[in-house]
């Protein structure tokens, strides 16, 4: 048993001012039902840093099933660790029950697949043992770095604190919550993502914990592709790409060896090229038809990609999909058979009779 850090209001600057109104509204209904409502994760590291939050997840003692009862907009992913997805519009709050650290075979199913109801003849042969529920301590203790292990409790408006994650933000250091070759080896994402994690808020990382990711650097080719995939498409679409990637490439983490190329989709294929590019720290980013070949879905997440780089450096695109120029360009020059037909910013282009006669056709009008 720990003894935890508790910093009370008056002595941390975090402020239910700065939480998202749905969150709070997640956290009060379910400390008004006594149940411990903590926020949990990388929100508390962020506002205690002074930085926007992406997401605003909620650990509790409440059962998924306890949680479900208290929102009619709650609905129940995952069938072993069993997470409730609180919806306000398009928006997700995360509600999870403090959990302790698996065992080896309880991995965590994908995302998004409904989780039976225990009273129904589907769901009373679950294996109970697999959700693994928790203390707050089990939980922070289960998590990577000490620096997503600190708890925001609405019930007394404290930060509290298991693992000496408030020494290290304020050393603005990333380290692994236990032994990091161990760490590492349960989870060989966590190389990427301690890399990531320092290049966004510009911290160092801990020299174990380097020294650990060097040494398991090839562990990352057990991990699942698309979780892989996911972490470069993160990484991408922040804007610390640039460093996060150059980190990656000199420990030995970033390159085509360790992704299986003959199961990438072309879409796929784009991201890991990005990745390596970036891990060069190009002035200048030139793209031949990046569109070709790929998927409407995939089109769309590389798009938020491309735009989210375009505003680092110049980005330059030679692409037929007018659908991407438009949604990309700044400024477009349109080319049939060498010659430049039209020249502009994108919506002179578009209402231009000479391209929408010659290239555009119907589509455009």
């Amino acid at each position: 048993m720990v003894e935890p850090r508790i910093v009370p209001r008056a002595e941390h600057p975090l402020s239910r001012k700065d939480i998202d109104p749905d969150a709070l509204k997640v956290l009060y209904r379910l400390r008004q039902f006594e149940h411990a409502a903590y926020l949990v994760g990388g929100s508390v590291r962020d506002l205690l840093l002074g930085r926007q939050p992406k997401d605003f997840d909620i650990g509790t003692s409440a059962h998924p099933y306890q949680v479900k009862k208290l929102f009619r907009n709650c609905w129940i992913i995952g069938r072993r660790f069993r997470l409730a997805h609180v919806k306000f519009g398009q928006k997700v709050i995360e509600v999870a029950t403090f959990r302790r650290q698996v065992a080896p075979g309880e991995e965590v199913v994908q995302d998004g697949v409904p989780a039976p109801d225990p009273t129904t003849p589907e769901g009373e042969h679950l294996i109970h043992r697999d959700n693994t529920f928790g203390t707050p301590e089990e939980d922070a203790f289960r998590r990577d770095f000490t620096i997503n292990a600190l708890f925001y409790d609405i019930a007394t408006f404290s930060v509290i604190d298991y693992v000496g994650g408030l020494d290290d933000l304020r050393a603005r250091v990333v380290r692994s919550i236990g032994d990091p070759d161990v760490r590492l080896r349960e989870d060989p994402v966590r190389m990427l993502r301690a890399i990531a994690l320092a290049a966004r808020l510009d911290f160092t990382i801990e020299p174990t914990l380097v020294d650990a990711i060097r040494t398991h650097r090839h562990e990352i080719a057990k991990a699942s592709l698309p979780r892989l995939l996911e972490e470069y498409y993160k990484i991408l679409r922040a804007g610390s790409s640039e460093k996060a990637f150059r980190v990656l490439a000199e420990v030995g983490l970033l390159g085509r060896a360790h992704v299986p190329a003959i199961a990438l989709s072309h879409g796929e294929k784009r991201v890991l090229e990005l990745a390596i590019a970036l891990a060069m720290q190009p002035k200048l980013l030139l793209l031949d038809e990046p569109m070709a070949g790929i998927g409407r879905d995939e089109t769309e997440r590389l798009i938020a990609v491309l735009r989210a780089l375009k505003g680092r450096f110049p980005v330059v695109l030679v692409e037929h999909d007018m659908t991407a120029v438009f949604a990309l360009a700044d400024h477009i020059s349109v080319l049939i058979y060498g010659r430049i037909l039209a020249s502009g910013a994108p919506d002179t282009v578009r209402t231009d009779p000479a391209v929408i006669t010659a290239y555009l056709g119907d589509e455009m009008e």
